[in-house]
């Protein structure tokens, strides 16, 4: 587990309204988290403050959160049922503390009730969860891509200090200690660098779309699948430019994860369901944003992008279960083997 010094917690809680004693662990804070999450309550609303800590070297880890938390905000104030980040006390956007070589930043957001949806809930099985994350994702990219800012661009890239995708590959290029899964990860990356770059297929995305990540409202959980699920989207830390098909694979992968029990399981979802799952996506998705041409090929090449990607973060982890780690280096290789032959 990271820690949190008691320092740090101590400095930036009031900065909150907040005491250190008065935060109540939320989540977070394990070696791949990007930062620990606490709950509290300021006047009576409930809230989420988040620390993420950065190397003092980062000049720029300060100007690219200033502005993912206003891109983020920008979204949540068209209507896109997503968190909405809000101000400290001092009405700043975040707030930070340089203690031991680290910046610690801190900002909070409202906090969002209910619970991820499970496997058993009515709305998973029928297809409303699907249906409805579909809808929330298409709006989202909408809205970005009618973003001024989404459309300045040097060399086709857009123009900001927040990360695109080339950044992300390298630092999990780096990550990646498996010399198949490495090449595995440089095909992808020669295949996205050939893809168009175009406001209409790319900007800023949530990039960790999963299913857990879609919060589903006490209300829906009490009428347990009469009516489409309320939900919301949280956790942007790590959003940033990239396609939004890649967003959009993300979101698929966990489906079939959710589906299975998760990607430590020898399971395997059916065509049937599979389609199923992904139709109800689609409908949903389509409501808001047309498909531009060969999106569904590049579904499979995120959905492959997706698997190479979480295979770091569990490295260690998977070292301990041998059987588990050749399934899905097993599974990328075959992958692998249909993309690029």
């Amino acid at each position: 587990m990271k820690h949190l010094p008691d320092q740090v917690k101590a400095e930036l809680s009031p900065r909150f309204d907040t005491a250190p004693d008065a935060l109540t662990f939320l989540g977070g804070g394990q070696d791949w988290s990007d930062g620990t999450l606490f709950h509290y309550t300021q006047g009576g609303v409930e809230k989420v403050v988040k620390f993420i800590e950065f190397a003092e070297t980062d000049d720029t880890a300060l100007l690219r959160m200033e502005e993912k938390i206003l891109y983020v905000k920008r979204l949540a104030e068209s209507g896109t049922r997503l968190i909405e980040p809000g101000l400290s006390a001092n009405g700043n956007c975040f707030e930070t503390f340089s203690f031991d070589g680290k910046i610690w930043l801190a900002y909070c957001y409202s906090f969002v009730p209910g619970r991820p949806v499970r496997l058993n809930d009515p709305c998973v099985r029928n297809g409303q969860f699907h249906e409805q994350v579909g809808f929330i994702l298409g709006k989202l990219h909408t809205t970005a891509a009618a973003l001024p800012e989404n459309m300045e661009t040097e060399n086709g890239i857009p123009v900001n200090n927040i990360s695109h995708w080339p950044e992300e590959w390298e630092f999990f290029r780096s990550w990646c200690k498996d010399d198949e899964v490495g090449k595995a990860w440089e095909h992808l990356k020669s295949a996205v660098e050939g893809l168009p770059v175009d406001g209409s297929v790319y900007g800023f995305v949530h990039n960790d779309a999963h299913a857990a990540n879609f919060i589903m409202s006490p209300d829906s959980i009490m009428y347990h699948g009469k009516n489409p699920p309320d939900l919301t989207l949280i956790d942007f830390d790590v959003a940033g430019f990239h396609f939004f098909a890649c967003d959009a694979a993300t979101t698929l992968y966990s489906f079939l994860s959710l589906e299975t029990g998760g990607i430590e399981n020898n399971k395997k979802v059916d065509k049937e369901r599979k389609r199923f799952l992904y139709d109800a996506f689609l409908r949903g998705y389509q409501q808001n944003r047309s498909l531009p041409p060969d999106w569904m090929d590049h579904l499979r090449l995120f959905m492959q992008y997706r698997r190479c990607l979480l295979f770091m973060p569990f490295q260690e982890q998977t070292a301990k279960y041998p059987a588990w780690r050749d399934r899905w280096k097993a599974r990328i290789r075959e992958e692998d083997g249909k993309l690029f032959g």
